[in-house]
């Protein structure tokens, strides 16, 4: 700022604003987008996990049935006496039969005296059980969720669409902008024209030259905006 020459120095781009006509097509924007975007993503996974919870707690309600079944190998070892005889009460018992580890590890490998054991336990929660509560909050939860899904999908769906309509409106602002800057051009010539032959004082030129650049600017600023609203909608 302290250059002498810094507020009267002018500056012409060596560019025009670019500005190309799109057309864009909003519905097939919209169906991207759902498709998409993480915060959907996310919504429905989400709501995919609040359906398993579902499942999960649907079936800690129901009743259970557990069966088992178990198979032993019975064995015994050691000095077999005979039986007591009560008629003669004191008399000595004698060895009947002796079996070592050996015969009883054969009784066992031989399934000499096999066990079988088959059950069936049938059990149900009586009154509300604490799975019945648990499936209820997981049923609200995933209500909860599908709204908050819907509502993710019209908000996206109203953003697009306001970005597509934008994109729409200042296309026609361009073309707005643009018209009128040529209608400003054409009476500048026509204000000039006047002038030269003497039959318009300089004050209407000076006026043609001020719409004109005024009529400029707004040209630029439209086709900026339309520039901004593409990359908005692309976004």
């Amino acid at each position: 700022p302290k250059m002498p020459d810094f507020w009267t120095v002018g500056l012409e781009p060596s560019d025009a604003m670019p500005f190309t006509a799109q057309t864009v097509d909003i519905d097939g924007a919209v169906r991207k987008a759902s498709a998409n975007r993480t915060d959907i993503e996310e919504s429905k996974n989400s709501l995919a996990r609040n359906d398993v919870n579902i499942r999960f707690f649907r079936n800690q309600i129901l009743p259970q049935v557990n069966a088992t079944a178990s198979y032993r190998s019975n064995a015994v070892g050691g000095v077999f006496l005979s039986p007591v005889d009560l008629t003669s009460i004191g008399a000595p018992r004698s060895v009947v039969a002796e079996h070592g580890f050996g015969s009883v590890l054969g009784d066992v490998l031989g399934s000499a005296f096999p066990t079988w054991q088959v059950g069936l336990t049938l059990s149900y929660p009586l009154g509300t059980s604490s799975q019945e509560t648990n499936l209820a909050k997981a049923r609200l939860e995933y209500a909860q969720e599908e709204t908050q899904l819907k509502n993710l999908e019209m908000q996206v769906a109203t953003q697009v669409r306001d970005a597509g309509r934008q994109v729409q409106t200042n296309q026609k602002r361009v073309d707005s902008a643009r018209a009128a800057r040529q209608l400003a051009e054409r009476r500048l010539e026509a204000e000039e024209k006047k002038f030269a032959a003497g039959i318009q004082i300089s004050f209407f030129v000076f006026q043609a030259q001020r719409d004109l650049a005024q009529a400029r600017t707004s040209e630029i600023r439209a086709i900026a905006d339309y520039n901004k609203s593409l990359v908005d909608f692309e976004a």
